[in-house]
């Protein structure tokens, strides 16, 4: 028969005094400080007995009492660990809405204390966050989202930082409709010609659109100078050519070079390679060209003959340096052209 007993011993500003019995006879003695024997009594205790105690007491009073004692009593619960466990044990069902008002309203009561250290991006991805679960009726939708591009025309109105304007600029057009961007810059730049004034000699092409314009310049058939290298070669024979410029943003943002026959151009117009080097089968050429400003079209019709001018190699088109030996004061012969597959228009839309 198990006779041991604990006997515990309590004296105020003392630490708990507990003695072990077997019997009559004392057989073990130690003191223990009181939170340490409180938390050994509370680990012991049954969870669903240990939540009712907590309950009786009113625990939510307990804990901000706790955390009003003192700034290091805070810095327990700061890291949001606490908050996290709660939160991760409520189940879907469970939340109410006035619940989930509640715990929206306690979470960013200190918005604006917080608001200077906390990185804005932090708010941005919950508003991404909230506008992704937002599943509410049309006519409730339009309204929040109207406050919210109210918002943003107010930032715009505020801000003179360019960036941000493009970047909301994109944001916004990307999902429109384009009918509704055009109608809106014919309103806004009304009687406004997208192009006014004469064209430069030898442009046998002009397309503007919005950020975009293409430009085909005709270099007749003749003889020009060339260099392959640091050798020169005098009037060589070349054929009619067409340069397909297209500009952006007053750069070059691509050149296409062909050769025809025709005397009269049309879309159907056929296509022929240019014989010599620096240019591929798409027309396309290996060469440098983002570096020239075109902020008219007078600028544009002088690259040709830069292009004309520079050094040849033997990249591509190996046979270069014979033709060009061959073609000095020579006129060139449109028989040897090589067809291409592509029509005028066929570089006008790539």
């Amino acid at each position: 028969m198990n006779n041991e007993k604990m006997v515990i011993t309590i004296e105020e500003n003392k630490p708990y005094q507990i003695e072990r019995f077997k019997g009559e006879f004392s057989i073990g003695k130690r003191k223990v400080h009181v939170d340490d024997f409180m938390r050994s009594m509370v680990s012991s205790m049954d969870k669903l007995e240990l939540l009712s105690l907590l309950m009786e007491n009113k625990y939510e009073d307990v804990i901000e009492s706790f955390l009003e004692e003192s700034t290091e009593n805070m810095d327990l619960v700061t890291s949001g660990r606490l908050f996290n466990v709660l939160l991760a044990q409520m189940e879907d069902d469970l939340i109410t809405p006035s619940m989930f008002e509640d715990l929206l309203h306690v979470m960013f009561r200190n918005f604006k204390a917080t608001k200077e250290q906390v990185n804005g991006e932090v708010y941005q991805k919950l508003l991404s966050l909230l506008l992704d679960s937002l599943e509410v009726r049309a006519d409730v939708r339009v309204e929040i989202i109207s406050r919210i591009l109210e918002s943003a025309a107010k930032k715009v109105e505020n801000t003179v930082n360019q960036n941000e304007l493009e970047d909301l600029f994109k944001s916004i057009y990307k999902k429109g409709k384009a009918s509704w961007v055009e109608d809106y810059l014919a309103e806004l730049v009304k009687q406004r010609p997208l192009y006014d004034g004469f064209m430069p000699k030898n442009i046998v092409y002009y397309r503007k659109m919005l950020g975009t314009e293409q430009v085909v310049i005709e270099v007749p058939k003749g003889l020009y100078d060339v260099k392959y290298g640091n050798e020169k070669y005098q009037q060589v024979g070349h054929p009619k050519m067409l340069f397909f410029f297209k500009i952006k943003k007053e750069k070059i943002a691509d050149i296409r070079i062909a050769c025809v026959k025709d005397t009269i151009l049309k879309e159907d117009t056929k296509l022929f390679h240019y014989p010599f080097s620096h240019v591929y089968n798409k027309h396309n050429v290996c060469w440098s060209y983002g570096e020239y400003c075109i902020d008219s079209l007078e600028k544009l019709q002088h690259i040709p003959y830069i292009f004309l001018s520079t050094p040849n190699s033997g990249h591509y088109n190996g046979s270069t340096l014979d033709m060009f030996k061959a073609l000095e004061g020579q006129e060139f012969d449109e028989d040897g052209l090589k067809p291409s597959e592509w029509s005028f228009m066929d570089l006008i839309e790539e």
